[in-house]
Formats: C-alpha cells, structure tokens, sequence
C-alpha cells in the first residue's frame, strides 16, 4: 500500500474530519480546530491511513516478503542481538 504523498493523515480529524491547516511536524498532540478534541498525530494518521486504504484480508496477501528483500543491501551490514547493547 501506498498512500499519497500529500493525503493529509496527520492533518486530518480522524472524528470529526476537522483540518489542523497549520500543524508543525514538532506537534505531537493538537485540539482540533473543530470539535475541540485532543488529537494524538500518530494514532490519528494511522486511523486515517487505515481507513483511506480499506481493510486488508488474507486473500490480499500473496506474498508476505518485504519488497525489499531478504538480503541486505549494497553496503549494508546484517545487525545482530549484540548490536543492540
């Protein structure tokens, strides 16, 4: 799935449908301009992504490899649990 590159997700009042026209990317959470609810940007884009592309079924999944692969990319370096530490 790919959404458009300008759908407004994050913008967008997933209850309402108000529009926060001036949102800033630093904006974690913003009361929407139109019912007055307090909006967290991340679970609100999400709902508006999921909901923008339907619901997904078994069937629709035919091949559940990444598009990019299993083998690391030119340059890249498998990270293993150590990596992490």
């Amino acid at each position: 799935m790919v959404a458009d590159r300008w759908f407004a997700s994050s913008k967008i009042h997933h209850e309402c449908g108000g529009y926060h026209a001036d949102l800033k990317l630093a904006d974690r959470r913003w009361v929407c301009p139109r019912c007055g609810g307090l909006v967290d940007r991340n679970a609100n884009a999400a709902r508006n992504i999921r909901d923008w592309t339907g619901p997904v079924t078994d069937r629709d999944v035919q091949n559940p490899t990444p598009s990019w692969g299993k083998e690391p990319r030119t340059g890249c370096q498998e990270r293993s649990d150590t990596d992490a530490r």
